[in-house]
């Protein structure tokens, strides 16, 4: 089957002046045939030819049956072609259409070459190159003897086809780069099958340059073909192996998909449309179809309520069931507050009284009251940093607890946390070491990141016995610094650290090792305003060794 013959009527057939008005989806049908979308364009074709029969409007018929007879040649369905070549031209010819009738004549021409027909191909496109001389239809005068020149040469006859196509590339009123492509590639075949392999050669060159110029790629593939087969035999491989080269790359460019199942499915449909199109209906036949398509969609339109009515309910349900576990927390962590003011709050305040009263006796010592004033210095400490972090979880739950994200010097952070808590650390002889050197600024909010800093070195205090260290180290790799916690206090078993890393509630606070006391707000804290300012947070810990916090930052690139 010839790569020429597929684009037979798209780009060169029908003068403006003769053309039939096309509707939109005719247009679309030439466009996706002529890029080789052979099912997209029949499916379109298919419904433009049942509307045409339906109307009466015959040349518009004529004119899809004709795109859909070059589909089902081109998917090797020569017979089906056939019939459609043969209506258009019956119509066509009625409507005095002939430049049209010369058109189908040349694809009645090409289905019987494709069905082995020789001869009646011949008669076809004999008759095409007659009418066309006749009516002045030079293009498709150039394609007719072009088809003439290739039955012949498959029929063995050289110097008739040779004739034929040598008349193609030498008329001068018409000249086509495509249509001259073709024809020097049929002289190349001829020039092979006389052996004569250097001329072949260089013709199927000059076919291949036109084919291209076009972009036509079947007939530059068939082009390329003769040639790396005339100089492989004629004993030049390098050219050969090029010419091969890029056959294979048209050639790959060219596979496509089965679709035989999908045009044969089409086929049945069109054939469907066609025979409803001559039926003639009744007007009972077609108020049923309005009262079918009523009751259709009434009861679709019942389901798509029925269905939002339900989805709607569900939802509710569910948004119900939510705000109810989410009342029920709520009200948890109320008597959880209560319980920490009622309880915990106030047991420093309390504390705090007596000492006033009993320094306020007179019957104290210097040296009591030297005593009572450093504890009542951990005291106030304690009670400060337990109404800091009540305030700003209560705050919290307000959702008043927004990130600010700023440019942070993070060792300066920590200097001024480690300036706070210093008095307290010193009474309990807990060391704390700050190692940093060069580190580049970070992103965070400054209040966020102090607190998250302060409650995690608080609690390294509070857990480090007499004597023990607190360091403050940093690990930088890439894009992140690394702030690690670390200290040499009793440490905690894995499931009660995972519960600190995890639980969305406040934990349980327990004593110090010199019976600080705590609310279980600090670790909460941390984790959230560390998941609000996307900071890392990871911990470990070795029971009767101590613990690690490890807090990983993004850098700010400040050059």
């Amino acid at each position: 089957m010839s790569f020429h013959k597929f684009l037979l009527l798209i780009f060169f057939t029908v003068p403006s002046s003769l053309q039939v008005p096309a509707t939109g989806d005719m247009r679309q049908a030439k466009a996706d045939y002529a890029a080789g979308s052979y099912v997209p364009a029949l499916r379109k074709a298919v419904t433009v030819y049942g509307k045409a029969l339906q109307s009466g409007n015959d040349s518009l018929a004529a004119d899809a049956g004709n795109l859909i007879g070059l589909v089902y040649l081109a998917q090797g369905q020569a017979s089906n072609a056939m019939r459609y070549f043969r209506q258009a031209a019956v119509t066509n010819a009625g409507n005095r259409q002939y430049y049209r009738v010369a058109a189908n004549q040349l694809n009645i021409a090409q289905a019987f070459s494709d069905l082995k027909r020789s001869d009646s191909a011949l008669v076809y496109a004999g008759r095409c190159l007659a009418l066309s001389q006749k009516i002045g239809a030079f293009d498709l005068v150039a394609m007719a003897a072009n088809h003439l020149g290739d039955f012949e040469s498959h029929l063995n006859h050289p110097a008739k086809a040779e004739r034929y196509f040598k008349t193609v590339i030498t008329n001068s009123k018409f000249q086509s780069d495509w249509e001259n492509s073709f024809a020097y590639t049929g002289l190349a075949r001829l020039r092979f099958n006389a052996k004569d392999f250097r001329a072949a050669g260089g013709l199927a060159d000059r076919a291949y340059r036109l084919a291209d110029k076009v972009g036509a790629k079947w007939d530059a593939a068939r082009a390329l073909d003769i040639a790396q087969q005339a100089y492989h035999a004629g004993g030049d491989q390098s050219a050969a192996y090029d010419r091969l080269r890029l056959f294979k790359a048209y050639s790959d460019s060219l596979t496509s998909v089965d679709k035989t199942h999908e045009s044969n499915l089409l086929q049945i449909r069109e054939k469907t449309m066609e025979n409803t199109a001559l039926q003639t209906r009744t007007r009972l036949d077609a108020q049923q179809s309005k009262i079918d398509h009523l009751v259709i969609i009434i009861s679709a339109l019942a389901a798509l309520l029925l269905g939002a009515i339900v989805i709607w309910t569900l939802r509710r349900n569910q948004r119900a069931k939510r705000q109810n576990i989410g009342l029920v927390q709520l009200n948890k962590e109320k008597d959880r507050l209560f319980s920490i003011i009622g309880h915990d709050l106030r047991s420093p305040f309390a504390t705090l009284q007596t000492t006033m009263q009993l320094l306020s006796s007179g019957d104290l010592s210097h040296q009591e009251v030297a005593g009572i004033s450093r504890q009542l210095t951990d005291q106030l400490e304690a009670a400060s940093i337990m109404l800091d972090s009540l305030l700003i979880w209560a705050g919290k739950q307000l959702q008043g607890m927004t990130a600010h994200p700023q440019q942070l010097d993070l060792p300066v952070k920590v200097n001024k946390v480690i300036a706070l808590l210093t008095p307290g650390a010193e009474r309990k002889k807990v060391r704390i070491k700050h190692h940093f050197s060069g580190l580049r600024k970070v992103s965070g909010d400054p209040d966020h990141v102090r607190i998250m800093i302060q409650n995690i070195l608080a609690n390294a205090i509070k857990f480090t016995p007499e004597g023990g260290t607190v360091e403050i180290s940093y690990l930088s790799g890439g894009k992140i610094i690394e702030m690690r916690i670390s200290d040499t206090g009793v440490g905690m078993p894995a499931e009660i650290l995972q519960t600190i890393l995890s639980s969305a509630s406040p934990n349980r606070s327990t004593y110090g090792t010199a019976n600080e006391k705590g609310i279980g707000l600090g670790m909460l804290l941390v984790r959230d305003f560390a998941h609000r300012n996307g900071i890392g947070l990871a911990a470990e810990s070795d029971p009767g060794k101590g613990t690690t916090f490890r807090l990983t930052f993004s850098c700010i690139d400040t050059d």
